[in-house]
């Protein structure tokens, strides 16, 4: 999946916040202030975009508010790019709660709008945005498609952006090889996305893919340590929804090395972080793996508590 700093999950503003949490209060209300004051319809979409940044993860279902107000205002200004980002932005919330048939949906209308724009960073973006949703759906051959179109639209036009959307052109790239990581190790192919992920630098969650890509070789020892730096990155900037990958990174390498107790701190911990990440996704995941070790080890409460906790958090994902 492509975590946080991939997308930001909405990289169609481009704004990457790493603050403290009374900062990120700080600047939330900032940002309200100036989405309540501004006159101008395109800076209102601006602050609003940034507003639905901070909340998708920490408060989806106010982002979801925000999202649709960006949707009515873009329509408002008719411009095909900014309604197609704003169709992004819903999408984003939309994939990261788990409604991947509605997130598609609105993915593919953005997608259109960008096609008729002849923009090709929107159009790559687009495309970057439906492999990730595909690859939280687990479904790697639709994510690969786009995936590999979202490196081709790149690699077609190299030098397509100058200036301030330079560094929005290359990071396309990047969350391209990112996501080819992220699928062929998926797909149990370690070393060929090792062979992406090399060609990244220092973009996105880079430590975390490297985690993961290392545990399916089976250096467990490398698997932790790459998990370890990410958390401790991501938790000093509150981007909690990584931070509850990289517990179920470690819970699951430590329950490899039949280090139980330690699974359980981890798997513990990404619950407690959903509190203020909201992610079903990753809480589903470390559901199931305590329930699974509570079962491994014959305790019958647990086991039962964690199953249906499972099962409800399974209806409040798949049954939007």
């Amino acid at each position: 999946m492509k975590t946080l700093l991939a997308k930001l999950l909405l990289v169609n503003c481009l704004f990457i916040f790493c603050i403290s949490a009374k900062a990120q209060n700080t600047y939330i209300d900032s940002l309200n202030k100036a989405l309540a004051q501004s006159k101008d319809d395109t800076e209102r979409l601006s602050t609003l975009t940034r507003i639905i940044v901070n909340y998708t993860y920490s408060k989806p279902d106010t982002a979801m508010v925000y999202a649709q107000q960006a949707i009515v205002l873009a329509k408002k200004i008719k411009s095909d790019i900014y309604l197609s980002a704003a169709l992004r932005s819903y999408a984003g919330v939309l994939s990261q709660t788990g409604n991947y048939p509605q997130a598609i949906y609105f993915e593919l209308e953005s997608l259109k709008l960008a096609e008729r724009s002849h923009d090709f960073p929107t159009i790559g973006w687009c495309y970057g945005y439906l492999a990730g949703t595909y690859m939280d759906a687990e479904d790697y051959e639709h994510a690969l498609f786009y995936t590999r179109k979202e490196k081709s639209i790149y690699e077609s036009h190299p030098d397509f952006s100058a200036g301030a959307r330079k560094k929005y052109w290359k990071d396309l790239h990047s969350d391209a090889l990112i996501g080819l990581a992220e699928i062929y190790n998926k797909l149990d192919l370690p070393y060929s996305a090792l062979a992406y992920l090399q060609m990244v630098g220092n973009y996105g969650p880079v430590l975390y893919i490297s985690g993961n890509i290392y545990f399916t070789k089976g250096d467990y020892a490398k698997a932790i340590s790459y998990y370890k730096r990410e958390y401790q990155i991501v938790t000093d900037q509150n981007v909690y929804a990584d931070a509850m990958l990289d517990c179920n990174g470690l819970a699951k390498t430590f329950r490899k090395i039949n280090l139980t107790d330690s699974s359980i701190v981890y798997a513990k911990k990404a619950l407690e972080l959903n509190n203020y990440a909201k992610y079903p996704l990753a809480q589903l995941d470390a559901l199931n793996l305590l329930a699974d070790i509570y079962k491994s080890s014959g305790n019958n409460d647990s086991t039962v508590k964690y199953l249906q906790l499972t099962l409800l958090t399974k209806d409040s994902l798949f049954n939007q």
